[in-house]
């Protein structure tokens, strides 16, 4: 017997705009826990704009999204603490941007559930190496984000 599919991110009529320029049209979309995911367009397409609404760093004007257990609808005003348990769920890293330049894979991995989530160091280092382990990551895991590519 299979077991029913867990969602982690689910997205439903997100809209954003910025002034008349509506970037973001009714967006809906559904990744499965698990999965890997690649949003493919056009420069100026929206794709950096969905991937920051994804966490609210844009916020939609219209739309749900939850992403773990934890939903926003964007018709209404969510509170600080609203957007800060539903930042907790997700995570965020710009291309070619180094957090931390002067910490490890490790460091930069654990550095949110520590400080943010203010969760023991061992805890947070087991689930990365886990997580570096899924990704064929884990021999990275004491190299500096100038010695990656």
């Amino acid at each position: 017997m299979t077991e029913p599919r867990q969602d982690r991110i689910v997205a439903e009529g997100v809209h954003k705009a910025f002034g008349d320029n509506e970037v973001l049209k009714g967006v809906s979309f559904t990744v499965p826990q698990g999965s890997a995911t690649t949003i493919i367009g056009p420069s100026g397409s929206g794709k950096t704009t969905l991937l920051r609404a994804l966490n609210a760093l844009d916020v939609p004007d219209a739309g749900v999204i939850r992403v773990g257990e934890v939903e926003l609808d964007f018709s209404k005003l969510a509170s600080k603490d609203q957007l800060r348990r539903y930042r907790a769920q997700s995570g965020f890293v710009f291309q070619s941007h180094n957090l931390f330049p002067h910490r490890t894979v490790l460091q930069n991995i654990t550095e949110g559930p520590i400080v943010a989530q203010k969760r023991p160091k061992e805890e947070a280092e087991t689930e990365a190496l886990d997580l570096l382990n899924q990704v064929g990551l884990a021999e990275k895991r004491d190299h500096y984000p100038y010695q990656l590519s």
